[in-house]
């Protein structure tokens, strides 16, 4: 079950072994354990509140979560994942404003 933690870049958690990141906005807080999994082939993860009343979709990173608690992540790929995932999550959010407009 993932946990829901905070870095320097937001909110993260380790779903399906990758570091997930959420389109903002999100109900989710630090601490929170909701269920999760990555969805095979795509770089969405499914986030669900325990209660089922909360269904979000994140964003994966490509960092693999155990890599990134050991440590064993550069400062640079952080950043540059940190980039693909502010460009895959302004076309979300883009999109989304769009949609709800």
């Amino acid at each position: 079950m993932p946990v829901i933690r905070e870095d320097k870049w937001g909110l993260w958690a380790a779903v399906g072994g990758y570091v997930a990141r959420p389109v903002e906005p999100t109900l989710f807080k630090v601490g929170d354990k909701p269920k999760g999994h990555h969805r095979g082939g795509s770089t969405d993860a499914v986030m669900k509140s325990l209660d089922g009343n909360v269904r979000e979709i994140w964003t994966t990173t490509g960092i693999m979560a155990d890599d990134y608690r050991a440590g064993r992540v550069t400062e640079e790929e952080l950043e540059a994942s940190y980039g693909y995932y502010v460009l895959d999550n302004g076309d979300l959010t883009y999109w989304m404003k769009g949609a709800l407009a």
